[in-house]
């Protein structure tokens, strides 16, 4: 068994704007926080300063340790008592910065896959999985098969936006771990 660690970025993602509409069907890929760019959103969510608020984000059903080939079923939690709106991307990277096993949609109308042809996969939600005007928080649960082959440490990045609903970027909480 071969040890995972999860990487906790929280940041905001959900309402960046292109051509003057926003993108609740999902953030561009690499916007987890993941190596080597660290991408994330906020230079346009910028309101707040980092890790204001009393939001959270974590996994839960997060195995400390995998076994090869074996699919673990884990949950993305993200909570805010003052958001309306919610979205998250995530990927599994091994210590290469490659793509570390298989992330698989558990639910279609609220997480989707973009896989870039054995490039990292990003998890994210779609429309319907950002919950608009859902108080307190969101769940997106989604499987992880864990490499055929021992690859070493595996890293999750994660990244969540808890957002106010209001159709702009203005008013969203980013935190980064």
């Amino acid at each position: 068994m071969r040890r995972i660690v999860a990487y906790t970025i929280y940041f905001s993602m959900l309402l960046v704007p292109i051509q003057l509409f926003a993108r609740s069907g999902g953030p561009p890929d690499d916007r987890a926080g993941n190596p080597p760019n660290r991408a994330n959103c906020t230079q346009c969510h910028s309101s707040f300063g980092v890790n204001t608020g009393q939001g959270s984000l974590q996994l839960a059903n997060f195995p400390e340790e995998y076994a090869t080939g074996e699919t673990y079923n884990i949950t993305v939690q993200l909570s805010d008592p003052a958001a309306r709106r919610w979205s998250f991307e995530l990927t599994a990277i091994g210590e290469e910065n490659e793509r570390a096993g298989n992330l698989e949609v558990v639910n279609g109308d609220q997480t989707q896959i973009s896989d870039n042809n054995g490039q990292p996969q990003y998890l994210m939600h779609t429309r319907g999985g950002t919950f608009q005007g859902q108080q307190n928080g969101a769940e997106w649960d989604f499987n992880w098969t864990a490499p055929e082959e021992d690859v070493g440490e595996i890293w999750f990045y994660f990244a969540g936006n808890a957002a106010n609903n209001d159709g702009g970027t203005g008013g969203d909480r980013i935190c980064q771990g």
